[in-house]
């Protein structure tokens, strides 16, 4: 996960290196034709009024759509600008222009990698977190937690204390799940669930800590969900049991007993 391109801002003429999510190969680009800025006329005409007045201080909403440089897929998205400024040369010139700040993308690039392995219940709520990312990182937050809840039912994690039927809460099924899954971190879980909770009491959080909670998850579903590295331990327990290549393992013919 590169978290640099979800933390930044954006201008409307860029190459950026966020992921189609349509061919999740190719990479998202912003032509300056392709968007559209619609000033807030009030606001910006009581700013240019001022005797102090600076470019910086105009404010506008934005429209308009990623192109794919693989697949040609068009992306819509849209959210604020405003006008910000750079030196081009050593003597200090100074270039104005319009920078992005994206607050919704109608097919968000995946935040982090979905493999084949991974249930279709749990690929569908990563992506509509994906989405929430750009538009309430509390939500988003919240999403994730609650991939986790659908993560216990999925392996059939009980929910309640057997002999009150009392509801388990998160952190125990976590604590259940973790004692069936011991090459799984049990801490990696609840870092995740720490940060859904803060969101959860409307506590503001940043994309940071979010960017943290994928990370997280991400690290958590291939343990999981990724069956190369147990492909490889079970070769390896082959040939370790026999002491020789897997091809020799019919070394000598078997008996025939008539």
């Amino acid at each position: 996960m590169n978290r640099n391109i979800f933390l930044k801002n954006y201008e409307t003429q860029e190459n950026t290196k966020l992921v189609c999510p349509e061919c999740h190969d190719g990479k998202l680009l912003i032509n300056k034709e392709n968007i559209s800025l619609v000033g807030y006329d009030k606001q910006n005409k009581e700013s240019q009024e001022h005797e102090a007045f600076e470019p910086e201080w105009l404010k506008y909403g934005f429209h308009g759509f990623f192109e794919c440089n693989n697949c040609n897929e068009k992306i819509v998205f849209a959210g604020k600008s405003s006008i910000d400024h750079r030196y081009i040369n050593k003597d200090e010139d100074i270039e104005y222009y319009e920078e992005l700040v994206i607050e919704y993308i109608e097919r968000p690039p995946y935040i982090i990698e979905i493999n084949d392995k991974i249930p279709e219940e749990i690929k569908q709520m990563l992506i509509d977190s994906f989405k929430l990312f750009w538009i309430d990182i509390s939500s988003c937050a919240n999403k994730i937690r609650i991939i986790l809840e659908l993560m216990m039912d999925l392996f059939k994690v009980q929910k309640y204390v057997k002999t009150k039927r009392t509801l388990l809460n998160l952190h125990n099924r976590l604590e259940i799940f973790s004692r069936n899954h011991p090459s799984l971190e049990p801490s990696i879980f609840k870092a995740i669930k720490w940060i859904g909770n803060y969101a959860s009491h409307n506590e503001r959080i940043n994309k940071e800590d979010v960017l943290d909670s994928y990370a997280l998850l991400e690290y958590a579903l291939k343990e999981i969900y990724n069956d190369k590295e147990k492909e490889i331990l079970k070769i390896a327990k082959s040939i370790n049991k026999t002491k020789k290549p897997r091809s020799k393992k019919s070394l000598y013919p078997k008996k025939i007993h008539k």
